[in-house]
């Protein structure tokens, strides 16, 4: 994870209906992306073209955040930097091998800056 993604995550204040006991924060898109790539198994990558394809983040701007969060990262790097090698790009080359007819569940974010 980035170290930011917690200042950087969105509240998401309709679950407390007025209670105060509960603060449920959401990862931005990006955030969400980079979390998926150290695993990147199953439907990771899947995942990640889908945020990518609603534009809500580029190939540029995940590989910068994916590598800013490797500095905080335990462990062997090497596998996590190959992932993001080949997802940025696939999402370079126009995301071709997604389906654009799957279903976007986080198209209430806003687009990332």
């Amino acid at each position: 994870m980035h170290e930011d993604y917690e200042e950087d995550a969105q509240s998401w204040s309709e679950i407390n209906e007025g209670n105060q006991f509960i603060d449920v924060r959401v990862l931005t898109p990006i955030d969400l992306a980079v979390s998926k790539l150290s695993r990147f198994a199953g439907n990771d990558p899947d995942d990640i073209m889908s945020l990518a394809s609603f534009k809500y983040f580029s190939s540029k701007q995940l590989r910068e955040r994916a590598e800013e969060a490797l500095n905080c990262y335990i462990g062997n790097t090497i596998p996590v930097k190959g992932n993001i090698d080949q997802i940025c790009s696939r999402i370079k080359r126009g995301l071709e091998s997604y389906d654009k007819n799957s279903e976007d569940l986080l198209s209430s974010f806003p687009k990332n800056k």
